[in-house]
């Protein structure tokens, strides 16, 4: 009987023990997939607002004038304003000078504003502005996918 006993105990300390390790091993592969996928979502969400503003963008950038200048400080306000994602979007020349800005004490030189911590489920994306292979400045933004998991849950 005492025989048994100690096998049947061994047995489900090996039972328990394997279930909680499997159960550890399956959290950690659902958290490297979230976490790839929040990534992925906040580069798509950032090429595809890289892409509405680009043209405007590169026109500023190249030509620096005061009409060209209104619509595209409009396009970024009207942007940001509208998303519940996207935020702190900038247009910054190539010698890092924030030409325009949802923020508009951002403009100017850039300082230590870009360069802060960011909190989790927050991506700070930067699309570089080519014309003819060069480089003629970024567009960079902010995107908060915790807003989106959150858009989700109240749906």
């Amino acid at each position: 009987m005492r025989i048994t006993m100690k096998s049947t105990f061994w047995l489900a300390t090996i039972y328990v023990t394997l279930t909680v390790v499997l159960a550890a091993w399956m959290e950690m592969e659902k958290r490297a997939a979230t976490r790839s996928l929040m990534a992925g979502t906040a580069e798509l969400i950032g090429r595809e607002v890289s892409g509405a503003l680009q043209d405007m963008s590169l026109e500023q950038l190249v030509i620096d004038d005061r009409a060209v200048r209104q619509r595209l400080r409009a396009a970024i306000n009207t942007t940001s304003r509208q998303s519940s994602v996207v935020s702190d979007l900038s247009v910054i020349d190539r010698d890092g000078r924030v030409v325009e800005s949802d923020d508009s004490a951002l403009v100017g030189p850039l300082g230590e504003n870009f360069s802060s911590l960011l909190d989790v489920g927050t991506y700070r994306l930067v699309t570089p502005l080519f014309k003819n292979d060069t480089l003629i400045g970024y567009i960079q933004m902010k995107v908060n996918i915790y807003d989106i998991r959150m858009l989700n849950l109240n749906l």
